[in-house]
């Protein structure tokens, strides 16, 4: 059994966890709209494509993937539409979801088993790279949250595992945005040394059967 984690740059906090049958594949900037999307921008897609394409070719394939995208869409995309095509923000946000489990199935249905990394809280980064549209703290707050329930009652549904980002009360304010104290210095990435989230995700993983400490 080999399980695979994949996703934007976000999958990088869980290095530690790496051994012969875990590893993370940072996709660059892919978005979850984006993976169904075949002129995608960022190749979402065609990232994704080409990554289940080789390891189904692997002999004896018994492959897993969970999936952990959604931070650059609740940070810019989802705003974005809510800006210029006039879209609630529940709305713009269930575009996005339906896209991303649209994805999720697609590769379900080529035979792998696939689970959910629910994405982390909002960070209180500003509008560094000076996107059009850029919502204020509280309502990215809010979209990241919504984002991940809408993905947890999806996966529920469907019965593909999840992992709740939410349950761990400590990292985030009443804004639901992390907590600068357990940031990297770039203030927008979990700092792996100052939480047990990966200890969870872990023994998540065991209880789920994605993970093996055998090597």
């Amino acid at each position: 059994m080999n399980t695979h984690l994949i996703g934007d740059s976000h999958v990088l906090m869980h290095l530690n966890l790496e051994n012969d049958f875990f590893k993370t594949h940072h996709f660059g900037a892919c978005t979850a709209y984006g993976l169904l999307t075949p002129k995608s921008k960022t190749k979402s897609l065609t990232t994704m494509l080409n990554f289940t394409n080789k390891i189904l070719n692997r002999p004896n394939n018994e492959e897993k993937i969970i999936f952990l995208f959604g931070e650059i869409d609740c940070r810019v995309l989802i705003y974005f539409m809510h800006i210029e095509y006039n879209l609630s923000i529940l709305h713009a946000t269930s575009v996005c979801t339906s896209r991303y489990f649209g994805a999720i199935e697609f590769v379900y249905n080529m035979g792998i088993q696939v689970g959910v990394h629910g994405i982390l809280p909002a960070v209180l980064q500003g509008n560094d790279y000076k996107v059009k549209h850029y919502g204020d703290p509280n309502t990215r707050g809010s979209i990241n949250y919504t984002f991940s329930k809408q993905m947890e009652d999806k996966c529920g549904r469907f019965g593909f595992p999840f992992f709740d980002c939410y349950q761990f009360y400590e990292l985030y304010d009443d804004r639901k945005a992390i907590k600068p104290e357990y940031l990297l210095p770039d203030k927008v990435h979990l700092d792996p040394t100052k939480t047990n989230l990966s200890q969870k995700f872990k023994e998540w993983m065991i209880q789920e059967k994605f993970y093996n400490e055998t090597s």
